[in-house]
């Protein structure tokens, strides 16, 4: 579980600038997917994301906003600013929370492991360890796609240290 601070609050017509406190859940266990009704290339993917629906990513979920709730009604905190969504009455209860992040919340879409990377032997592994694609000549994967699973933090510092990495690969003729 990871808790973080924001500085706005993202609607579909604006984004208010505020104070946020967001959390996420780290490890899923449950994963989605991702779909093309096509080879067409402008063709849209369809994405299932089905967050939440396992009941352990759920009650961590519920556990993370029960925390941040516990932080921003500290008496420092109270006196900088006020709770305002949810309420305080969500926050007082468990089934409330459960209710809440199932209509409210959704993904930071950090998507990964579409195109994990892997051994030989490993069925799930559409590359192997220098990013190429199994069964397509010339073809590599260099992003946040080749991992196998979702790290516990942000994505960007593994992502951009896979582009390093393949960087100097290209760079030295390895791939």
């Amino acid at each position: 579980m990871q808790m973080q601070v924001g500085n706005c609050f993202p609607t579909p017509w604006l984004s208010v600038p505020c104070v946020t406190v967001m959390a996420h859940v780290g490890k899923p266990r449950g994963h989605g997917r991702i779909r093309f009704p096509s080879a067409h290339p402008h063709a849209r993917p369809r994405v299932d994301s089905l967050l939440l629906d396992d009941p352990q990513d759920r009650a961590k979920a519920v556990e993370a906003m029960e925390r941040a709730g516990l932080l921003v009604t500290t008496k420092v905190m109270r006196e900088l600013a006020r709770c305002v969504w949810p309420g305080e009455n969500v926050l007082a209860r468990r089934s409330r929370i459960d209710a809440w992040i199932r209509k409210s919340c959704d993904s930071g879409y950090h998507l990964c492991g579409t195109v994990p990377m892997g051994a030989d032997d490993d069925p799930r592994a559409a590359t192997d360890g220098h990013g190429r694609v199994r069964g397509v000549e010339g073809l590599l994967v260099a992003d946040g796609s080749l991992m196998p699973t979702v790290p516990t933090g942000n994505t960007n510092l593994p992502t951009l240290m896979i582009g390093e990495r393949f960087g100097a690969w290209l760079r030295d003729g390895v791939v």
